[in-house]
C-alpha cells in the first residue's frame, strides 16, 4: 500500500473535475481525497510490489492531463488500523 500526494497543473485548474473523474476510473486506488497544503488530492493506493506500483505512477497517474507532480510514499507499518470516527 502507498500514499500518493498530487498536485495538480494550477494554470490547468478548470479541469478539475475532469481529473477527478479520471482518477476515479482507476481500480487500483481504494481513496482519493482533496487536501489543503502543499498538495492538491491524497491517494491511497495498493500494488502486488514496487514494480507494480512503479507502473501505476509512471505509466497511469502521471500520464492524466493536467496533473503537474507526484510523491508517494510507500507505508511500512499499520499502526492504528481504520475505524468508526465518534460522531453523534
Amino acid at each position: 500500500m502507498a500514499f500518493v500526494r498530487l498536485l495538480s497543473d494550477k494554470k490547468q485548474f478548470r479541469h478539475a473535475r475532469e481529473v477527478e473523474r479520471k482518477l476515479m476510473a482507476f481500480p487500483d486506488m481504494n481513496e482519493c481525497h482533496i487536501i489543503s497544503g502543499d498538495f492538491d488530492c491524497r491517494l491511497k493506493v495498493v500494488a502486488l510490489d514496487l514494480k507494480a506500483l512503479s507502473s501505476l505512477l509512471s505509466d497511469t497517474l502521471m500520464q492524466v492531463p493536467d496533473l503537474a507532480t507526484g510523491r508517494s510514499m510507500i507505508r511500512m507499518e499499520e499502526i492504528k488500523p481504520a475505524s468508526s470516527l465518534p460522531i453523534g
